[in-house]
């Protein structure tokens, strides 16, 4: 996948996201609540997240399960290939064994950093 389209899908994710934080139903923890089921905003998620995982190569699928056997031995370098690649933050925290929201404010400090460096990935 090319990178102007990954992130492409990543603006869409982010707009869609958007729209759910709005909605009197959100819950900021981050986990579906059942009256999200049905809903179009996180359909069009999933969908965009299938986007993402659909247009891996073999190579970028065998880095990925590296990576992720590593455990709490992976690098943030590494965090961030997984989240350019399109592995779920929920995915990292387990192998990681981190609460996921815990984890999401980990990952915040991160992309806080990845913005001074210059702007190749992310």
């Amino acid at each position: 996948m090319r990178e102007e389209e990954r992130l492409r899908i990543y603006d869409q994710i982010e707009e869609q996201l958007a729209i759910c934080r709005r909605c009197p139903k959100h819950n900021p923890r981050g986990y579906y609540l059942n009256e999200c089921r049905g809903c179009w905003v996180l359909d069009q998620l999933q969908e965009l997240g299938k986007q993402l995982e659909n247009k891996r190569t073999s190579s970028e699928e065998e880095r990925i399960h590296a990576i992720l056997s590593k455990g709490q031995d992976m690098t943030t370098s590494e965090v961030r290939y997984l989240i350019k690649n399109g592995v779920t933050q929920k995915r990292i925290s387990q192998v990681l064994g981190m609460d996921p929201s815990t984890f999401g404010r980990l990952l915040e400090n991160m992309k806080r950093g990845w913005r001074h460096e210059p702007r190749e990935a992310f």
